[in-house]
């Protein structure tokens, strides 16, 4: 048979004539955010992918988005240094839970009973992307507990709303054990067994019901069926039925490997994670094949489904990786503009614009929010430092330096294509607000901090409380801005405020600027190498004082712990020496050397940013999406950094 013809290549043998694979059902460590999940870091996980000879892989992480970015970039990298083929596809996708109603799961919830089903979606487009990222803001925004587990569902009334009316730009496939088809067709097993022909008819036409539904909301050419290679006796039974499932109603079918951990020698270390949170969860069976498996692999654990079948399955991968278009989250910083009053210029510097260049063209600019910008500077000039004792000098002293700031301004502009005043008016009302009654006008506000301080700008809408011009030290305005450094993105004016208000102080923004437009900014928290200790003396049963113990040898170092890699194995970049106390100790716990070097790193939980806010442009979903920290409240799905790349702007 075909899967018998090996040739060697690598660590890896390939067939030999063998389809292309695209691996398209795929988890990395943000799948941790709300349960213990995957040991798969994005480098990781693209790492096994090449090894394994993939043109491709899917991201599809447990509703969560927050690794799309952290995906493109690292293969971008990697394809840089050519430790990955030019080819290989990156796929953003996303693994639901698709309900019927919240009041079937929520209301009514029973405890090992109530199913909440998984259901895989891939982006085709950036259109499928943005499609994604507003069902996975609905899902997280309707987010609530059932006992001790965060649940977050997607309505099957969300994706005819969203997705049916523009079809195409997202690609479905049936998903795992846990998805709806599947846990109807071993409900019809078990019914069949039981004698209960009236059951058993339920769930047929429950079942049929189901698939009519996904071909007419995704379109038959965007909806696939899924089999996997688990050498379970359920899985089996499924992929058979699936086979035929997929003839009856002509879907083609595809095979994945719900991958949660790199290869069967890392499962180990997979089991002692999710037993860390669960206790004697049962891990051993039910993930025995979610690893990046390689297509000889496949075909060896699918032998008994005829050859023809897998190849066409296998085939179908690369059909769905085809048809992807090129496309990127990164875009361009946009700066949020603020609806302005009416307005004017009064040109109370006229008589000075021969010599001011920047000054002028700012106050006769064709963009409103420059020249509103000119309407402050004039206002704070007037109020600030118009005095009996301002002399000529002092005078040109100060439109000098608003000059030479208004010419990073514009030059920047120039190059963004952007009004940059929009960016201080909306600083300046952003500090108003906290002032002003909408926010209980008790709110403090510090008076300057950092490079902000240098620009007298600043100064002249209210944003500082400091007139750089007035201190003997120099108060350069190019550490703030300068033209050379046109990355609008890494701005950042520090607004200190009282921390006890800072939730009103979001909601007020939020109901000045929209619900819609305010985020604050997700932190996703990582297995430092004292808590990849701790947790893996956890999951593998080891008492929490040998965690102590070994954690108090972890060297402290410019305000971070060492990695447990560096205590192992020594950091020639940052001459570090292996730490033989540390090593010596850690040998005596069977696996624990391992288990903890596997988790070291890994993102395990999520939080809020201290002081980011996002103010978007447009609604969130345009360039983000929404989910909610462990406490409620409502954060970006994305990094600082990331959320940034994707055009944001962030307000401290």
């Amino acid at each position: 048979m075909l899967y018998n013809l090996y040739i060697k290549k690598g660590d890896v043998q390939l067939l030999q004539n063998k389809p292309k694979f695209i691996n398209l059902h795929c988890h990395s460590d943000v799948s941790n955010i709300r349960l213990l999940d995957s040991t798969n870091s994005i480098q990781a996980l693209l790492e096994t992918a090449v090894k394994m000879n993939y043109q491709g892989l899917a991201l599809t992480d447990h509703e969560a988005l927050s690794n799309h970015l952290k995906a493109i970039k690292t293969a971008r990298k990697m394809k840089e240094n050519g430790t990955m083929s030019e080819s290989f596809r990156i796929i953003l996708g996303n693994e639901l839970y698709l309900i019927d109603s919240l009041e079937e799961v929520r209301d009514n919830y029973q405890s090992g009973v109530t199913k909440f089903p998984h259901f895989l979606i891939l982006s085709r487009s950036e259109v499928g992307h943005e499609q994604m990222r507003i069902l996975s803001s609905r899902a997280w925004s309707r987010s609530f507990r059932t006992g001790l587990m965060e649940r977050t569902v997607t309505l099957k009334s969300d994706i005819e709303e969203i997705v049916k009316p523009n079809q195409g730009h997202i690609i479905a496939s049936s998903a795992c054990l846990g998805s709806e088809i599947n846990i109807r067709l071993l409900a019809i097993k078990e019914a069949n067994e039981n004698s209960d022909e009236q059951a058993a008819q339920l769930h047929r036409n429950k079942l049929n019901e189901f698939i009519l539904w996904c071909i007419d909301v995704f379109g038959q050419d965007y909806f696939f069926i899924e089999l996997q290679p688990a050498l379970s006796e359920e899985q089996i039974y499924c992929n058979k039925e699936l086979i035929k499932i997929a003839d009856f109603y002509k879907l083609k079918r595809i095979i994945t490997t719900d991958a949660h951990y790199p290869r069967p020698e890392d499962r180990a270390i997979h089991e002692a994670f999710l037993n860390a949170k669960e206790a004697e969860r049962e891990v051993a069976s039910f993930y025995e094949a979610c690893f990046l498996a390689n297509v000889d692999e496949i075909y060896e654990r699918m032998s008994y489904i005829d050859t023809e079948i897998l190849d066409d399955a296998i085939s179908n991968t690369q059909l769905i990786g085809d048809m992807v278009e090129d496309y990127t989250l990164e875009k361009d910083t946009v700066i949020p503009k603020i609806d302005l009053p009416k307005f004017e210029v009064r040109h109370i510097f006229k008589p000075a614009y021969s010599k001011y260049e920047y000054i002028e063209k700012m106050a006769n600019s064709d963009e409103e929010q420059n020249r509103y910008l000119v309407k402050l500077i004039e206002d704070g000039f007037e109020e600030k430092l118009k005095t009996p004792e301002l002399t000529q000098e002092k005078f040109h002293q100060i439109l000098a330096r608003i000059d030479i700031e208004l010419s990073e301004l514009w030059e920047i502009g120039q190059e963004i294509n952007q009004a940059m005043g929009s960016y201080y008016i909306t600083v300046s009302e952003i500090i108003r607000i906290i002032w002003d009654d909408e926010c209980g006008g008790d709110s403090l506000v510090a008076p300057g901090r950092g490079s902000s301080s240098g620009f007298i700008l600043n100064y002249l809408l209210d944003i500082t409380q400091i007139n750089p011009l007035e201190y003997g030290i120099e108060m350069p305005h190019w550490r703030h801005l300068h033209k050379s450094r046109p990355d609008i993105g890494a701005l950042d004016i520090d607004i200190d405020t009282e921390a006890n208000k800072r939730p009103r102080i979001i909601q007020a923004l939020k109901d000045h600027f929209g619900e819609d437009r305010i985020l604050q900014v997700a932190t996703f928290g990582t297995e430092t190498s004292k808590a990849a200790i701790t947790t893996a003396c956890r999951g593998l049963g080891y008492d929490s004082d040998i965690a102590l113990h070994l954690g108090s040898m972890i060297p402290f170092e410019r305000g971070k712990n060492w990695s447990i890699s560096d205590c192992l194995y020594g950091n020639e970049e940052k001459d570090r020496k292996p730490v033989k106390e540390f090593i010596n100790e850690i040998e005596r716990y069977p696996k624990l050397k391992e288990t903890a070097l596997g988790l070291n790193g890994l993102i395990s939980k999520r939080g809020v940013h201290a002081g980011g806010v996002v103010l978007f442009p447009d609604i969130y979903y345009k360039t983000s999406s929404l989910m909610r920290a462990p406490n409620g409240t409502p954060i970006t799905a994305y990094s600082l950094d990331d959320v940034q790349a994707m055009s944001n702007i962030k307000f401290d």
